[in-house]
């Protein structure tokens, strides 16, 4: 046998044998180890959270900057119209713009939004844009499209 069919044969044999050894004998050596705790920050009578609605929102606190839920970042589109949905003040106007065409809509009075976009073949970064107090907020998302089927 040559040189280098011994040393790669050796290898093999000391890679095997540790990582046998470590699924035989790793469960117990963890057992041993000492336990970890996290220290209670929450034990002094100071510390209260204030508990919220279950929406986790107060009543009198409004919708935020826009937000876009649909599409995802950096997702690729299967048909050429993608739905571009998300939530915003209430009763805002809202324009989606993409590459090809743009929707102006108005958000719903919980804030919520949503309008169809035409896509251009490759990449597409879509604008949403909310005019409250006639200040401007804007937030972008990309998306892919390719007519090819995987």
């Amino acid at each position: 046998m040559n040189k280098d069919a011994i040393t790669a044969t050796i290898i093999g044999f000391i890679v095997g044998l540790t990582i046998t050894s470590a699924i035989l004998f790793g469960p117990t050596l963890l057992a041993r180890l000492p336990k970890l705790e996290l220290p209670d920050f929450l034990t002094s009578k100071t510390a209260q959270i204030p508990s919220l609605p279950e929406s986790g929102k107060t009543d009198n606190e409004p919708k935020g900057p826009i937000t876009i839920e649909s599409p995802f970042l950096d997702s690729l589109a299967e048909d050429k119209e993608v739905l571009v949905s998300g939530t915003t003040y209430a009763e805002t106007t809202v324009v989606i713009t993409g590459p090809v065409d743009e929707f102006v809509t108005t958000s719903e009075s919980d804030g919520k939004y949503a309008g169809k976009i035409t896509l251009a073949e490759g990449r597409n970064d879509i604008l949403v844009s909310a005019v409250r107090d006639n200040q401007p907020e804007n937030t972008s998302v990309t998306v892919f499209y390719t007519p090819e089927t995987f």
